[in-house]
This record gives C-alpha cells, structure tokens and sequence, in this order.
C-alpha cells in the first residue's frame, strides 16, 4: 500500500509498532505438558514484533466478501484478504467482471465510509481483538464518516453494533451484506492491529478493555461455558459442581447483551473457562487475574496465551481427552474424575480462601 500511490493513500498511524515477549504458563496439566511449553518458548521466540495499524484512504476500491480489491479499468488487485489461513476456505474468492458491473455504490458519492471486518469478524472473540480497536481511525477521521460492518446472523451482529457504540458513542454504523459487492470512490480502512494467533497490538487491546465496568455486585469467579458447536467440554456439569464449592459461578454467555459480558468479566478476580469465543471477554478482565483455559489435548493454539500476556493475566490450561483424535480442532473432549481433580486443586492453590 505504502509502495503504489494508486493502491492507497496513508493518513496516520493508529496504533504504534510493539514488541513484547510472553511468559510461560504458570501450569499446564496434561499428557504433552513439555510438549506445549516448548512450542510456546518456538513461539515466544519467533514472534516478537508488530506492524503498526495504519489508516489508508484506499481510491476505486471494491468491497466482496470480506475482500479489499483496488480496481484500475478492466482490472482489479485484492489488496486485503484474510491473515487467518484458515478461514479461507469460507470466502468465495471468484471475484468477475459480472460482479463489479453490478456492484452496488453509495447514493451520495461525496460520503465518507471506513471499513472494519474480516473473515474472523463472525467470531466474537476475533473482533475484540482484530477489529473493534480499528474504530480509533474515528478519532482521526471525525464525523460524517459511516463504519461499514457486515452482516452475519442477529446475536453477533447485536454485540459488534453494540460493542462499536459503547467505544465511538457518535459512530453512525451501516451493516452491509458481505455475498453482495461495493464500489467506492474512496474507502477507509486500518490495517491489522494483530498477527493470528501470535501477536496483538498492547495499545489495541487496552483500546478495547478502557470498556471495563466494575459492577460490585458481579460474581468474582467465574466459570465459562462453552455451547458452540464444536470444542465442548462433554462433561462440563461435573467440573462445574466441582468448581463451586471454590466460590466458581458458571455463565453462559450466548444470547448475553454485550454490556453485560464486559461487565461479568470486568469484576473477575479468577476465571476458569472452556476454550472459545466467549473467553474473549476476558479483554477486560483485571491485569494479574489467574485465567485458567479448559481445551482438548493438542488443541494448542497460542491465541489466548497471547491474549493473557497483553493483558498480563497468569495463563494456565488444563487438557482432557478428545472424542476425535485426528481433529483436535473440533473434537469434544471429556475430563476424567482424576483429571477435575488436578483441576480443582491447581484452582485451589491460585485462588484465595
């Protein structure tokens, strides 16, 4: 973008370049304990520095998919597509002649739009961290500038309106529909605060967790469930009864206004939690909380280990045994009696009486 004046236009910086490293977990219990800890200590080592969030002014711009094009004639280049490799195979990447004849474009074209989505967006977690921040370009755009968000289905698109309203109270939102195609005369938008799964902008993330809102009669600990439809704890029910006699209160966060989960997590001082989306939350839990991840064996991936270290939260994970050994991705896992008990006990050893 920086190379080619016609490809985009630099405005400002939104958030800074960074480095930092990250701690080990302070437990990990599980078959492949040294297993994980080396490869977090690969990663820690590999993955240290990151890109500054730029806004760009991007001119003939098209918008499918979730893809950035820059269109010049009969031809276009994807400027933006995913840094999540493994999203890829959700998008429609067949972008044609037909689609940008027929593309749609604004009634006023003298009208300001910045663009904040990626193919992570549906994840609720990934737009805590990925794309809500970007929003700060307001503050550098000022008004009369409509943030464009796409549509996915009604609970998620709930918390991301809310969620940009509750950081830029003046923003004037327009959920479009990411299988149509859009054709700018210029259109806004901000590079990526973080790399997936490995690095996230420490400016960004505190961006997102100013949200915090202490409420003191929110439960202190928390145990987070997960109902998504793939990664679930199979026997969660005994690990939540083993967890409460320790002051645990177990949440369900699907369908939970997004001012109530920022609130849940902001008054936390322990959080134990199956692996997923709605551990995102803990974005605004307190710095130096113990979080303690819940995930099947060889589910190893670093984005949350990443996100305690931003936060400096302490990171601990506790494996169970997978249903589907060869798909650790999205096999259920179960917590044998043993197990809970390894659990409870490392709990036990972080929380106060």
């Amino acid at each position: 973008m920086r190379r080619s004046a016609e490809v985009g236009r630099a405005i400002a910086t939104i958030f800074p370049t960074y480095s930092y490293a990250r701690p080990q977990p302070f437990a990990v219990i599980g078959d492949r304990s040294r297993e994980l800890e080396d490869l977090y200590a690969g990663y820690d080592a590999r993955y240290r520095d990151g890109a500054a969030a730029e806004l760009f002014e991007i001119p003939n711009a098209v918008l499918f998919d979730r893809t950035i094009y820059v269109v010049d004639g009969a031809t276009w280049v994807p400027l933006y597509e995913t840094h999540r490799e493994q999203e890829r195979e959700f998008k429609r990447l067949a972008f044609t002649p037909e689609l940008l004849a027929n593309a749609r474009k604004p009634s006023d074209p003298a009208k300001r739009y910045l663009y904040i989505g990626t193919v992570g967006s549906e994840n609720y977690a990934h737009w805590l961290v990925d794309d809500l921040p970007r929003s700060k370009a307001l503050d550098v755009l000022g008004t009369g500038v409509t943030v464009l968000i796409d549509g996915y289905f009604p609970a998620i698109d709930r918390a991301r309106y809310d969620s940009l309203l509750a950081l830029q109270p003046s923003a004037t939102i327009g959920i479009i529909d990411k299988a149509a195609c859009y054709f700018f005369d210029r259109l806004y938008y901000v590079t990526p605060p973080s790399y997936h799964p490995f690095l996230k902008s420490p400016e960004a993330v505190a961006c997102v967790a100013s949200l915090a809102e202490h409420d003191s009669g929110a439960p202190r600990r928390l145990f987070v469930r997960r109902a998504g439809l793939w990664r679930n704890l199979a026997n969660e029910e005994a690990v939540a009864q083993a967890l409460a006699p320790l002051g645990f209160v177990p949440v369900s966060l699907e369908n939970v206004p997004f001012s109530e989960q920022r609130q849940l997590f902001s008054n936390a001082e322990a959080i134990v939690g199956v692996s997923g989306a709605a551990m995102g939350n803990t974005i605004f839990a307190p710095s130096g909380i113990p979080v303690i991840y819940l995930a099947g064996e060889r589910f190893t991936d670093p984005f949350y280990w990443d996100l305690a270290a931003t936060k400096r939260h302490g990171y601990a994970v506790c494996f169970g045994t997978l249903e589907y050994e060869h798909r650790p991705t999205f096999s259920p896992f179960t917590f044998s009696g043993a197990r809970i008990d390894e659990l409870v006990a490392l709990v036990a050893k972080v929380v106060e009486p």
